[in-house]
């Protein structure tokens, strides 16, 4: 399913995390820009496999609760 919007609906929010520490905690990071964010990445893990491990969920997780986090309802 493509979920891809043309701009930002209630509820809508984005966190905002280096590369570096994606990086340093194991993951593969590159630069996927789309039409409406220049600074998109893709992440996976260092073997690439689809399915993440559970502690590869936890240190995902544990980058994302210093991550500054901006809520946009409804407006870009």
């Amino acid at each position: 399913m493509n979920r891809r919007k043309q701009h930002a609906t209630a509820g809508d929010g984005v966190r905002y995390i280096t590369a570096g520490s994606l990086r340093a905690a194991g993951f593969q990071v590159w630069h996927t820009p789309t039409a409406l964010n220049s600074d998109h990445v893709s992440v996976a893990n260092l073997d690439g496999n689809v399915a993440w491990t559970e502690d590869e969920i936890r240190a995902f997780k544990a980058c994302l609760k210093g991550a500054e986090c901006k809520w946009k309802e409804g407006h870009l």
